[in-house]
This record gives C-alpha cells, sequence and structure tokens, in this order.
C-alpha cells in the first residue's frame, strides 16, 4: 500500500497529527512519503477552468491512500471524489471545530471566506473523503459523517528522555492569539501567587497574558520555540496550567497539552473539560480546577510541595510511555489500511 501524505503546516497540527506518524511509519519499511507543505502542488495538482471550477486533478502514478489535512478551498474538497473515482482511498484529518472558532483566535479569519477558505469545504472535504480522522470523540461527531475515526494525539518518544527539571516555577505554554480568552478561566490566581513571590513563565511569544491574569508586570517570555524544540520548552515550566474558556470551541480540544506536559514530567492543573477529565481519570495525575479559587488552591499546592509534584511527574511520565507517537502510529496505518479497504470494496460493489 502506497501512502501519499500532505500536512497542513510544519508546526503542531501537522506534526503531531500526520508528519511524525508518517516518518515512523516509513521507518519501519512501509511505503508512506510525506510531501511538505508548500510544495504540495509538486504531487498533487487540481485544475480548474477560469471560473474556479473543477476540470480534472492529478497524482503520482501508483498511490493508493492519500492523507490531507484541513482542506478549506472548494475545488479541493471536490476533488476529493475525482480521486476516489480513481480507485484511491482519500482520507481528510480534522483536529480543531474550525466552524467554532474564537472570533479573536488568529485563525478566525482564515475560514470565514466562502469564495476562498472556509470551514464549510472542510466540512465538504469530510464529506467527500472515504475516511475522516479526528483527535476526539465530538470532532468525530462534527466531521464524521458516519465513516468518522478517532485517532488520539500522541507525543514523539524523545519527550519521555528529556531531564526532569523540578522546580516551582508557574508556567504556560501557548499564545492568546490562539487562545484569546482562555487564560481569564483563572481569574487572579496566579497574579495573588505571583504577588506572594512566585516565578511565572510562558513558553511562546509575547501576547496579551499580563492584561489576562492581571499581572503587575509583562511575564518571562521564551519567545516562539521551534516544534522540534517544542518539548524542551514545555520542559522549563514547574507547574503547568492548562486553562480552557467553557465554550464550544473548546468542547472539542484534544488532551495535547496534557500529553505535552505529562510526558515531560511537567505536573499540571487544568480545566474540567471532556477530554481532560478522561486525560485525569486514565492518566491518575493532575489537578482539575473550576473557578479561580480552586485554581489559586492547586497551584499553591503545587508549588508548595516538591513531593507532589515529584508524585504527579512521575505518574504522568508512566503513562505516557504507552501513548507515544511510536507506540500507536499503527493506529493510523490500520485507519490507512480501513479506507483502502472501504474504497476498493465500494468501487467494486
Amino acid at each position: 500500500m502506497k501512502v501519499l501524505c500532505f500536512p497542513a503546516d510544519a508546526g503542531g497540527c501537522g506534526s503531531y497529527r500526520i508528519g511524525w506518524p508518517a516518518q515512523y511509519l516509513a521507518h519501519l519499511g512501509h511505503d508512506v512519503q510525506i510531501v511538505d507543505f508548500g510544495v504540495r502542488d509538486n504531487e498533487f495538482s487540481v485544475i480548474a477552468d477560469s471560473d474556479g471550477n473543477l476540470k480534472s486533478v492529478k497524482v503520482p502514478e501508483g498511490v493508493d491512500v492519500v492523507v490531507f489535512q484541513r482542506i478549506s478551498r472548494r475545488v479541493y474538497a471536490e476533488a476529493l471524489l475525482l480521486l476516489r473515482e480513481k480507485g484511491i482511498a482519500v482520507i481528510h484529518d480534522m483536529d480543531d471545530d474550525l466552524g467554532r472558532i474564537h472570533t479573536k483566535n488568529f485563525a478566525f479569519s482564515n475560514y470565514e471566506d466562502p469564495d476562498g477558505h472556509s470551514y464549510k469545504w472542510c466540512e465538504l472535504a469530510c464529506k467527500n473523503a472515504t475516511l475522516v480522522t479526528t483527535s476526539t470523540p465530538r470532532l468525530a461527531e462534527i466531521y464524521g459523517f458516519g465513516h468518522g475515526r478517532v485517532i488520539n494525539n500522541y507525543v514523539p518518544g524523545s519527550y519521555l528522555d528529556l531531564p526532569r527539571r523540578d522546580s516551582d516555577i508557574l508556567g504556560w505554554a501557548g499564545s492568546t492569539s490562539a487562545h484569546p480568552e482562555d487564560l481569564t478561566t483563572v481569574g487572579r490566581s496566579v497574579r495573588r501567587l505571583v504577588d506572594e513571590g512566585s516565578r511565572f513563565i510562558v513558553v511562546g511569544p509575547q501576547s496579551n497574558v499580563r492584561d489576562q491574569l492581571h499581572l503587575k508586570k509583562e511575564p518571562v517570555y521564551t519567545g516562539s520555540v521551534n516544534i522540534m524544540d517544542w518539548g524542551k520548552g514545555v520542559g522549563l515550566i514547574g507547574v503547568g496550567m492548562a486553562p480552557l474558556q467553557d465554550s464550544l470551541f473548546n468542547e472539542s480540544k484534544s488532551r495535547l497539552k496534557l500529553a505535552e506536559m505529562s510526558a515531560c514530567g511537567v505536573p499540571w492543573v487544568a480545566s474540567p473539560t471532556r477530554e481532560y477529565k478522561t486525560f485525569a481519570a486514565e492518566s491518575g495525575t493532575g489537578i482539575l480546577a473550576s473557578s479561580p479559587n480552586e485554581w489559586h488552591r492547586a497551584l499553591k499546592q503545587l508549588v508548595e510541595n516538591p513531593d507532589l509534584r515529584a508524585e504527579m511527574s512521575e505518574a504522568g511520565r508512566e503513562y505516557m510511555k504507552t501513548q507515544t507517537i511510536e507506540n500507536n502510529a499503527w493506529r493510523w496505518w490500520q485507519a490507512w489500511t480501513e479506507a483502502l479497504e472501504m474504497e476498493r470494496g465500494s468501487s467494486q460493489s
């Protein structure tokens, strides 16, 4: 089975969901080719007329399965049916609910142009695909159209090899450009701890963290961190945070932040979302907080108790031994194989 993969980007979405699993499967000897973002047209070309209407589509000879992410243009969504007419199985992967992005999220405008990129064309791509893979059950409900499969987000096994740096440094990994109001859920809890002498850092570029956490001054920012160094960045945190606002968009957010912190040995406090609750129950680690007072109490407990930090760090890393990309890459291969069987079966019926 020859598989051609098109990650949506060179960042977290493309790497965790497609790039890294595909790389490992190729390492195992499977016939998997990854087409880097930006050179897609070299391996997948769509021909349309002057009005933008689809005429034909081309892919290399011998391809059995193609894997896409976040297709958001009409002509490409329609092209999936032409691929399937050629007997090629099409996988479409979704890791966010693009129809419910916060209006202040930097990505909101990227999917709001029906004549260009739109979340509506993502939905059409999912309908037209042979199989849809998602990172959460909620996304499968939205985008599965009867042919959805959930593959959790996993992390590289190399995260487990990073040295654990125990400290009482509070930290958050991210940017308010992608999480416009999520930090507001913790209220003034971090401000109270900083005022009491705690240190706080942000793994990521400077954004609106100071205002959202009501801090007296700007926190320390690491600056942008390359995806290849992301685990090292997360490991700078002593006590991690994963706050999510109660919103329709966040109902579909995956467990990834908790998986990253746990694999890097970082104890954490998180909002009680569906996926975070599941992760906490399965891993036996972490603390869930529903209000600013609960956030303050949980963070303070971890800041002041090195034994508890060590216990949570150990439990998180132990659980994540089974949650690496290397140990779960077979799930992607299984889904892609199933898609080809579905496609070839439907073409023969």
